[in-house]
């Protein structure tokens, strides 16, 4: 899917499977994302503030300079996501490692 800058404010996208996605930059504002597959997914960019991404799959997921406040990243696979330059204020299950 080549979805970026698209908004996707509030969809339900749980359990969809999104493997290798672009979404850099879009606007995911309070999406439903759970058991979602994002594995090797472009989200640089993007805007996931109090998005649920509740055990999804983040494999390999680019999340560079994203925007997670508030969010839900419980009980997700991230082996080898990167996070670097996200704002994770208020976010649940984000690798604090990454601040």
């Amino acid at each position: 899917m080549y979805g970026q800058g698209a908004n996707f404010e509030n969809a339900d996208l749980s359990a969809a499977y999104l493997e290798f996605a672009r979404l850099s930059g879009a606007k995911l504002h309070g999406a439903k994302l759970q058991a979602a597959d994002l594995e090797m997914t472009w989200l640089s960019k993007a805007d996931l503030k109090g998005a649920s991404l509740a055990d999804a799959k983040l494999q390999e997921a680019k999340l560079g300079e994203s925007n997670l406040e508030n969010a839900d990243l419980r009980g997700t696979r991230q082996h080898y996501s990167n996070f670097q330059d996200s704002n994770m204020e208020g976010c649940q299950g984000c690798p604090q490692t990454w601040k």
